[in-house]
């Protein structure tokens, strides 16, 4: 997701992502300034029903905050923290 205003110069991004592990489904937060240093976030859920539950609650937070959805990340520069 990304959320770029010139006017106000805001360039940020915000990736979610679900993974499964070993013994849980691991929810990871990126977010950041595009084209500058990433922050990574993991949270750890115990079945899939809460880790969707969560993300679709940050998706529709971010939305209504003038993200919108990018289907391709691969054009922006991810350095982490």
């Amino acid at each position: 997701m990304i959320c770029v205003d010139i006017s106000k110069n805001k360039q940020r991004f915000y990736y979610l992502a679900l993974t499964v592990s070993l013994f849980n489904i691991v929810l990871v937060r990126a977010w950041g300034r595009i084209g500058n240093q990433t922050r990574v976030k993991e949270e750890w859920y115990d079945d899939m029903e809460s880790a969707l539950t969560q993300a679709n609650r940050i998706f529709r937070q971010k939305c209504t905050r003038g993200y919108v959805e990018v289907k391709d990340f691969t054009s922006f520069k991810w350095r982490v923290m």
